[in-house]
């Protein structure tokens, strides 16, 4: 697997995963309601669609989907990373990762990691000097 390419792949990652179509984010939004599900269900507080929008304007070619092509159109994404690239005190190019998330019954498969990989590959791809993870600590109120 090409992990420098940011088309669609099926990847299976293991002998019981399923079958998984990994995915540039699609700025139609078309898959942002399932996004912002997957994210706010392992979330206490969720985020306001103007969040995601702050990210996934900003850059979508580094956010991607997981998508199980076995399920329904409109309820087929699984998985997703969140992020954002963009010039850190006018000296680096910064890549942070936001959210990360995938539904509970396909975890435990390389999902997450998978999306993780891409990400970073899609940021190293653009020049970013560094990556960085944005957890609650870390980002706090500034997201």
């Amino acid at each position: 697997m090409d992990l420098n390419a940011a088309t669609t792949t099926t990847t299976t990652t293991t002998a019981t995963a399923p079958a998984v179509v990994f995915e540039v984010y699609d700025t139609s939004e078309s898959q942002l309601p399932q996004m912002m599900a997957l994210i706010d269900s392992d979330l206490s507080e969720p985020y306001s669609v103007f969040t995601y929008r702050y990210f996934l304007r900003m850059s979508p070619s580094v956010s991607f989907v997981a998508r199980d092509p076995a399920l329904p159109a409109g309820s087929d994404v699984i998985g997703t990373v969140i992020c954002k690239l963009e010039s850190h005190r006018d000296q680096t190019l910064r890549g942070y990762i936001a959210m990360l998330a995938v539904a509970k019954p396909y975890r435990k498969h390389g999902i997450g990691s998978e999306l993780v990989k891409r990400a970073v590959t899609a940021m190293r791809n653009q020049d970013a000097d560094e990556v960085r993870r944005c957890t609650k600590e870390t980002c706090g109120g500034r997201l």
